[in-house]
């Protein structure tokens, strides 16, 4: 089930892009959800690693698609019922290169998931590029996610 997807055009070369992306450790620089990432090995498919997240701790993530060419996709345990895909890929334009990320739920409890925690997919997505745009160019300070509020 599509959750969410977003791109932005960035002043970098793919292979800024690219570094940046199959280098585990920096992720947690410009993903504000990540608190630290690592893999077994360069990252390629069937890859493994470990992810560390600021709400839902340790999980092991799967890289399922990598194209130094095109785009990443990796996987992993979001919770009970739910598997987490983000794509991200990079695409030549005009004025620069466009980053896109989407984010897709796999599962059996993937609708509830997505009705609950749509907002916090679209924060942490839109969050998450900008901050790679601004560390890729050089720009502002780093911004966190918000955290959505439940009524």
């Amino acid at each position: 089930m599509h959750a969410y997807q977003n791109s932005l055009i960035v002043q970098a070369s793919p292979q800024e892009i690219w570094a940046q992306w199959v280098n585990p450790a920096t992720w947690s620089s410009w993903d504000p959800e990540v608190v630290k990432a690592s893999s077994e090995s360069h990252l390629r498919i069937g890859t493994t690693g470990t992810l560390t997240t600021r709400d839902r701790g340790d999980r092991t993530f799967k890289v399922l698609l990598c194209d130094p060419s095109s785009s990443l996709m990796l996987a992993f345990q979001y919770n009970i019922g739910v598997e987490i895909n983000i794509k991200r890929s990079w695409e030549k334009v005009s004025d620069g290169v466009r980053i896109t990320q989407e984010v897709t739920l796999i599962g059996p409890m993937s609708a509830l998931t997505l009705r609950l925690r749509r907002e916090t997919f679209r924060a942490m997505t839109d969050t998450a590029l900008s901050n790679l745009k601004q560390q890729l160019e050089g720009t502002a300070s780093l911004q966190t996610a918000p955290r959505p509020q439940f009524t």
